[in-house]
């Protein structure tokens, strides 16, 4: 009877010992899959974090318009009229109306000794009138970023 009890016990120990250990190794393997899972959404916000950085470049690099209109209307003359302004990238046409050649070559000047205004080019043909001279103008922007 003794030996039968003991055999039962073993038994017993044996089974409760297999037991932990599918326990163990359920509960590890509910471990590692949080682990991927949580890698997975580690990796996702790392791609998220890396789009939101280029987006914020991209914008970055981008002239402001109304940055560009601002430093022109400080750089001209307050009687020169502007009656165009294009803006393509860096690139401004700017069309007009001066009501002397002295306003116009003070614009001209103004612009080309801009630190946001490059290559200022103005046509000869702008300085045949003498008086309430039409006249275009084209110019490369640098914002100096």
């Amino acid at each position: 009877m003794l030996t039968l009890a003991l055999a039962l016990w073993v038994v017993e120990i044996y089974f409760d010992s297999q037991l932990k250990i599918k326990m163990i190794e359920a509960d590890g393997s509910a471990k590692l899959l949080e682990i991927i899972g949580g890698a997975a959404q580690e990796s996702e916000m790392a791609r998220y974090s890396l789009l939101c950085k280029n987006i914020s470049n991209f914008y970055l690099q981008q002239n402001s318009t109304a940055d560009i209109i601002a430093h022109l209307a400080f750089a001209l003359p307050q009687n020169i009229i502007l009656t165009d302004i294009i803006i393509n990238g860096n690139k401004i046409n700017i069309n007009g109306v001066s009501p002397n050649r002295i306003d116009l070559a003070q614009a001209q000047n103004s612009l080309q000794n801009s630190a946001y205004f490059k290559n200022v080019y103005v046509p000869p043909s702008n300085w045949i009138a003498q008086e309430n001279i039409s006249f275009n103008a084209t110019m490369n922007y640098d914002p100096g970023k």
